[in-house]
């Protein structure tokens, strides 16, 4: 039995492992399911709104203010999200992970206000593109010795990089709105900087789980919604991006 025993300890550990995965990427699908449901969802409760009130200049705002509100609430969450998980608070951790997700949907559902039958087919596309990329960058994460500090520097200075170079752009905008045109040569830099951006979080994101296992962390529930949470962050604003590419490469 002693000779068995680190064997059986192995095998132990290991199904834990496994387990932990199985839930933080059970947890990411389940955001992205709510997350989903909502785009697809507002832009049918809108229309049949403005149907119904015959009032579709209205219902219009009323979208694009909600998508305001959002975007500021979804900010407040991820300080939120960051809390409940120190404080090892599962369910207000689940709480303001979801209210995220819904967040995010009401944003991604202004993707869908020109149409469904250009919109969901682009989506489809944009969702296979982001699984592979994820996966790719995923892989690279875990398979990865040591830490992947130098990925996680690298693109805080391209995000930092893509907020100055967006805020650049909308100075622009608003004082050379028709000169500058809808889409230029600065929108294509700041979408594939920002992506780079993401992708290397992606890679820094698993191998920092996957030392985080390997040190021996507690994994209480709280965190794995937590890394759940994470990598459905990095999922999304993937799928955002390469939603963008694709809808300005059919314009």
């Amino acid at each position: 039995m002693e000779i068995l025993q680190p064997e059986f300890q192995s095998v132990e550990s290991k199904a834990k492992t496994a387990y932990a995965y199985v839930r933080v990427f059970l947890y990411m699908a389940i955001g992205l399911a709510v997350t989903t449901v909502v785009a697809l969802g507002l832009p049918y409760l809108m229309y049949y709104i403005a149907y119904a009130t015959n009032n579709p200049n209205d219902v219009a705002v009323s979208w694009y203010v909600l998508v305001g509100i959002s975007s500021i609430l979804q900010i407040i969450l991820i300080f939120i999200v960051n809390s409940k998980t120190l404080q090892n608070k599962k369910i207000g951790t689940w709480v303001s992970y979801t209210l995220y997700s819904i967040c995010m949907g009401i944003l991604m559902s202004i993707f869908f206000a020109v149409g469904f039958e250009i919109a969901l087919p682009t989506f489809g596309v944009a969702f296979g593109i982001t699984c592979i990329a994820f996966l790719i960058m995923a892989l690279i994460g875990y398979l990865t010795k040591g830490n992947l500090n130098i990925f996680a520097n690298i693109a805080l200075g391209l995000l930092f990089s893509g907020l100055i170079l967006s805020f650049v752009n909308w100075m622009l905008m608003i004082f050379m709105p028709v000169e500058y045109g809808v889409w230029t040569w600065i929108d294509w830099v700041i979408t594939f900087v920002m992506l780079i951006g993401i992708l290397l979080i992606t890679a820094f994101d698993m191998n920092n789980f996957k030392n985080t296992i390997q040190a021996g962390v507690e994994l209480t529930h709280g965190l794995l919604v937590f890394y759940a949470f994470q990598f459905y962050v990095d999922f999304i604003y993937i799928l955002i991006r390469i939603m963008t590419v694709l809808i300005a490469t059919r314009r």
